[in-house]
């Protein structure tokens, strides 16, 4: 039996306390419910995404069951297995399906139709493989490039070679081979003194062929 009141007194208030033996035996009960089935079960990021008791109920062997993408990024960080993570909630953006998908989790839980058509739309539009050409394209302009798709960087990145396919026709290996990001790179200045800031270039990507 937890004595609250000393707890209060050491710790003093306002003071969060978490039973995990009590957890263990309540997940240990639910999963001897469902021993003769092929199952999964999926704690409830919402019900408390305190990472310590999410990293709890990961270690028990437990999945998530995540109600927007924060949740999906604390269920990895508490190590739950991708091939163990759920998405579901209404309300989801496409930077989140993108996300999820990108992430390879186990499933998004579809809320409505017309969510079904955007993450089918989504997923097409992100088969992008080895080899493959893509335009990369700005408020100012665009690009294609050769992808290299890979887990080194946040997947909502595009990273080329910085000044690569000078348009200088005197450098000849450079030169129309690649892309340069200035192409692409919007310029944005300091209010006050009129110099060059640092920012980002939001970007659309899309396949466009082998």
């Amino acid at each position: 039996m937890i004595d609250f009141k000393a707890l209060a007194s050491k710790y003093k208030t306002p003071l969060y306390v978490y039973d995990f033996n009590h957890m263990s035996e309540q997940y240990a009960e639910l999963k001897e419910a469902f021993k003769g089935r092929k199952s999964i079960l999926c704690y409830a990021v919402k019900a408390n995404s305190n990472l310590s008791v999410v990293q709890h109920f990961s270690k028990m062997g437990s999945g998530a069951d995540c109600v927007s993408i924060g949740e999906v990024r604390r269920a990895f960080l508490a190590g739950i297995p991708a091939y163990k993570i759920i998405f579901s909630g209404v309300g989801k953006n496409d930077d989140e399906i993108r996300e999820a998908i990108q992430k390879d989790i186990l499933y998004i839980n579809i809320e409505s139709e017309a969510e079904l058509g955007r993450v089918e739309l989504i997923a097409k539009e992100l088969n992008i493989q080895l080899g493959d050409y893509v335009s990369v394209s700005s408020s100012i302009g665009r690009v294609v490039i050769k992808a290299y798709p890979t887990n080194k960087i946040h997947p909502e990145v595009v990273w080329f070679a910085h000044g690569f396919n000078s348009q200088s026709y005197h450098m000849k290996n450079s030169c129309d081979n690649g892309a340069n990001d200035n192409q692409i790179i919007e310029d944005k200045f300091e209010k006050i003194y009129g110099c060059a800031t640092m920012h980002h270039t939001d970007v659309k990507i899309s396949k466009v062929g082998k």
